[in-house]
Order: C-alpha cells, then sequence, then structure tokens
C-alpha cells in the first residue's frame, strides 16, 4: 500500500509543480527577472505541502485496503472464519468487504452441510462395516493369512474414517466426548507412526523421526491420534520428498512439528495418493473441542510445517 501513498503524492506533487510552473511563466513575462527569488520561494513552499498533503490522501485511501487485506491474511490460519469488518466510509472497502462475508457465510453453511452429511453417511457404513468384519473373521481359517490381514487393515482404515466423521460432528455440536489422560507423547507418536512405515515405503516418502524423551501432555489419545494421522495423512497427500516429524520443547511446552516439502507439480516421478477431503479442517476442529491442544498450519520457504502445541509445562 505504500505504492498508493506514493502515486498518490506524485500525482499530487505533479500537479501543483505544472500549476505554479504556469503562474510562474506568467509573472515572469509581466513583472520581469526580480520576481525570481519570491517565485521560486513559493515554488519550495508549494512542493513541500503539496508532498505532505498527496501523502496524507494516499494514506486515507490506502489504510482501508491495508486492514482489508490485513484481515483475509488472517483467515488463513483461523479455523473459525470470521467475518471481516469495515471502519471506513469509504464504499468501495465496504462494497468488497460485505462480498467477502457474503462467501465466507455461504462457506460456512456449505461447511456445516458437509458435516451432517457426512455423520449420516458414517451411520450408514457402521452397520455394514462391523458385518463385513464379523464375515472376514468367520472366514479367516480359509483365506490366506497376507489376505486376512490385508483385509483387516482396511476394515480398520475405513472404520477410522467413520469414526472421524462421527467425531467431527459432534466436535461442530459442541458435544465431544474426551477422556484425557496423562500420556508419553515420544511412546504415543512413536506407535502412531509404525503404520506409515509401508506406506512410506511404497511412496518413497522417507520419513525421518526426531522425539525428546520424557515429555507428557494431559491429552485424549485417541482424539490426538486422529489429529496426529490427519496431519500425517495431509503431508502424504500435497508433500513430496522426506516428511520431519519433531518432537521438542519450546518455552516449556510440548511441541509437534511435522514439515514435508510442497508438492510441486514437476514432481510427477514420486507415487501421490488421495486424501481424505477432511484434513487440517478436522485437526483444527478436534484440536478446538479437545482443548489444551493448538493446531497450527503455514507454508515457509517451500515447505508446509504443521504444528501442535501442547498445553502447559511437560517435562518429567
Amino acid at each position: 500500500m505504500k505504492s498508493t501513498r506514493l502515486t498518490v503524492a506524485t500525482a499530487t506533487v505533479g500537479l501543483v509543480v505544472f500549476s505554479v510552473s504556469l503562474a510562474a511563466a506568467v509573472c515572469w513575462t509581466r513583472s520581469g527577472p526580480g520576481a525570481s527569488g519570491a517565485l521560486l520561494s513559493v515554488f519550495l513552499v508549494s512542493v513541500v505541502v503539496a508532498s505532505a498533503v498527496g501523502w496524507w490522501l494516499g494514506d486515507r485511501l490506502a489504510r482501508p485496503w491495508e486492514d482489508f487485506v490485513r484481515q483475509l491474511a488472517g483467515l488463513r490460519n483461523s479455523p473459525e472464519r470470521p467475518l471481516l469488518q469495515s471502519q471506513t466510509d469509504d464504499p468501495f472497502p465496504r462494497t468488497a468487504t460485505r462480498e467477502v462475508n457474503a462467501l465466507l457465510a455461504e462457506l460456512a453453511q456449505s461447511q456445516e452441510q458437509l458435516n451432517v452429511f457426512s455423520a449420516k453417511v458414517a451411520h450408514e457404513l457402521r452397520a455394514p462395516i462391523t458385518l463385513l468384519q464379523l464375515q472376514i473373521d468367520y472366514a479367516a481359517g480359509r483365506l490366506d493369512p497376507g489376505l486376512v490381514e490385508g483385509l483387516r487393515a482396511q476394515i480398520k482404515r475405513l472404520t477410522d474414517y467413520v469414526d472421524t466423521a462421527l467425531l467431527v460432528a459432534r466436535a461442530e455440536q459442541g458435544n465431544l466426548p474426551l477422556s484425557k489422560e496423562s500420556c508419553n507423547l515420544s511412546t504415543l507418536i512413536a506407535d502412531l507412526l509404525q503404520p506409515y512405515d509401508l506406506r512410506a515405503k511404497t511412496s518413497r516418502r522417507p520419513i525421518h523421526c526426531t522425539l525428546k524423551q520424557t515429555m507428557t501432555a494431559e491429552i485424549d489419545p485417541r482424539i490426538f491420534g486422529l489429529i496426529f494421522n490427519n496431519l500425517m495423512s495431509n503431508a502424504f497427500y500435497h508433500g513430496s520428498g522426506e516428511i520431519r516429524v519433531r518432537l521438542h520443547q519450546r518455552r516449556k511446552v510440548p511441541e509437534l512439528l511435522i514439515v514435508n516439502r510442497v508438492r510441486q507439480k514437476a514432481d510427477e516421478s514420486v507415487t501421490h495418493e488421495a486424501g481424505t477431503g477432511m484434513g487440517l479442517k478436522t485437526a483444527y476442529l478436534l484440536a478446538q473441542a479437545h482443548q489444551g491442544l493448538k493446531v497450527e498450519a503455514r507454508q515457509r520457504q517451500g515447505s508446509f510445517v504443521a504444528r501442535v502445541r501442547f498445553a502447559g509445562p511437560a517435562d518429567v
């Protein structure tokens, strides 16, 4: 927005300079060379005043748009999507704010409808998934053990998706059931990472893990596991190359980082997996409903960084 101020100031100065120059030329022809000193003084004062007035006008024009852009940038890392505010009488920023708020309202309504639909689908899937699991258990003795293990793994994956959809719907309604306990974070994260070993090999996405020991937090391990799995799935789906998982302490508070390089269009040699479509939104909602957890995500220097902060001091 500095360019706006500079443009207005330059235009104002140019207009004043042109006007003063024209007036000076007229005065010069009528008054003679003796008036040159006075004209020069008037010219310099006019330029200074014009610069100040131009900068002030530019600031008045740019400030509403600066506030508008700042609020838009804040929406990227805000799971709640608050409506924008406009404190100016300028009709153009107010119109832009009103239009963006209308889009945000439509987005919130669509998200609510999606959550309701997901919950209904999840309820409908519970019975056939349970029946399928029972049938596999019954026929396990007559099937190849490798096939049985693969089928059970896929059924568990489907069950996790169903549970996640139901929990997200309950989190939206504010009645998420919680069972918090003191957990060793390094042990819990190491256990959660084990199922990703095969996935990392097949997709050629090595996982580099650095876990600081003896760090604990009061959390619901099931809810945290769903948050962790969504962030890892997001890293597999949207990223490329190595995935770095780091548990460390920052300002006496445990912090988990999941970092991966942002996938480029040229990365065609890597096998990419499809996501569930829930991703970060699910992680945000579950963390907010859990309380004591905060999920943040941002892109920095070609990498995507997901951060989970735990409440309270944690070294044992």
